[in-house]
């Protein structure tokens, strides 16, 4: 005997689901009770495995990063030739399919958008291969290294290329490195020197007493303190129980003597006039050496924050013409270093080939900054509503916020040193 209904039929006793496409038809189970209670069955079993998907789609069509459920809607397509259920299966494969090709579509986008982001890191590393070999190219090496693993796959057609010239290069760098173990083990004794230096730093800010003044100073040294590196812990002693403690004592007289301080602040006026005045200070910075200025401009921030609190119609004029002063002072330091550490004998060039090299190098540190900002903002934008009501978009804006500082102080200095 044989009953028939739209997606399947029953014959001598069993259940079998209809072809469908290019799936055959299959025997689903047998008629245990009755046939009307056994195709009821599965049709209730479809109504889980719809739901399974429906659930699957709503999530990708959420989420930003859709390219890593192709492979669950390829494992469901390849299961609607063998789940056990009675439905439209044929509609389920057509959605299926369709958010299959999306998907395919969006991850070669992505690619396409990550080969022109790997193909800038490798500029940047073969740039970083031409330099001199020191504790700091080593950390902006492995650096480049983890925002090369973060961007993710590139095209298929250039990725064996493009990976492969990686790959090479970064191999061959640290198989050098290997090589040199009287290199690491100078490393390390340079490692725990700065510590050393560091925590001497931290007891004579401790015994100097100047805690709301030096504030800063010591964040900075605790700052340091984490980008030093690591070190075997045999060779680092008690050196970081020792600051630590230097630190909480530090801090714990700063707060006594904030309050103080605050029970006595001074009148808006007041502080506006001084804070004119530090802004002067520190439009004479540039005519200094950039270590001097640099040890300066720390101090007049300092001042800046002891003056007191401006009225909000003042504080925004003040506030960044001050803050790109010292941001100048900054990073007129950090692209001396750099370019030092890039032009041979940089000390002993004229005052005119020093000046050269150096906005040529502030040039190139433009351009990657240009690059850092387009890149938080677009990543700012790709945020989801529920992503920008949290803490992402506080991150990646105050990141921005910070980038964009950097690149006006930037600007700023090209300008300086072209006479513009």
């Amino acid at each position: 005997m044989t009953q028939e209904v739209k997606f399947c039929y029953v014959q001598d006793g069993k259940l079998y689901l209809k072809s469908f496409l290019d799936y055959p038809e299959r025997e689903i189970g047998e008629v245990t009770e009755t046939e009307e209670a056994t195709i009821a069955h599965f049709e209730e079993r479809f109504k889980l495995f719809e739901q399974k998907v429906e659930e699957l789609l709503k999530t990708i069509s959420e989420t930003e990063n859709k390219g890593s459920y192709l492979m669950k809607i390829l494992h469901l397509k390849e299961e609607l030739g063998t789940y056990k259920g009675v439905g439209d299966f044929e509609a389920i494969y057509h959605k299926l399919d369709d958010v299959e090709k999306d998907l395919q579509k969006n991850i070669e986008q992505n690619r396409e958008r990550n080969l022109m982001q790997k193909e800038v890191l490798l500029a940047e590393l073969n740039q970083l291969l031409e330099m001199e070999e020191t504790p700091e190219r080593f950390e902006l090496v492995k650096e480049l290294q983890k925002r090369w693993v973060r961007v993710g796959r590139v095209t298929v057609e250039k990725e064996e290329e493009i990976e492969g010239n990686f790959k090479e290069l970064i191999d061959g760098y640290f198989a050098s490195r290997k090589t040199q173990d009287s290199a690491k083990k100078e490393l390390f004794e340079a490692r725990v020197s700065k510590y050393q230096d560091l925590l001497t730093k931290a007891e004579e800010l401790l015994a100097k007493g100047n805690h709301l003044a030096d504030v800063n100073i010591f964040k900075e040294l605790q700052s340091d303190w984490k980008e030093v590196g690591a070190v075997p812990r045999q060779e680092l002693g008690d050196l970081w129980t020792k600051f630590r403690g230097v630190a909480d004592e530090f801090f714990s007289t700063y707060k006594k003597k904030l309050k103080e301080k605050r029970s006595n602040r001074p009148s808006a006026e007041e502080a506006l006039k001084k804070k004119q005045e530090l802004c002067e200070e520190a439009e004479k910075l540039m005519g200094l050496i950039p270590a001097e200025a640099v040890k300066q401009a720390k101090q007049l921030q300092q001042e800046w924050k002891n003056a007191g609190f401006v009225a909000k119609e003042h504080i925004a004029q003040v506030q960044t013409r001050f803050n790109l002063l010292c941001d100048a002072v900054f990073e007129w330091e950090f692209a001396e270093r750099m370019t030092r550490s890039k032009v041979s004998g940089f000390d002993k060039k004229s005052e005119e080939d020093r000046k050269e090299a150096l906005v040529k190098t502030i040039r190139n540190l433009i351009s990657r900054d240009n690059e850092e900002v387009s890149r938080y903002a677009e990543n700012i934008s790709k945020l989801t509503i529920t992503q920008k009501g949290g803490g992402a978009q506080d991150l990646f804006g105050n990141r921005l916020g910070f980038q964009q500082r950097k690149l006006e102080a930037k600007k700023f200095l090209l300008k300086y040193f072209r006479g513009e």
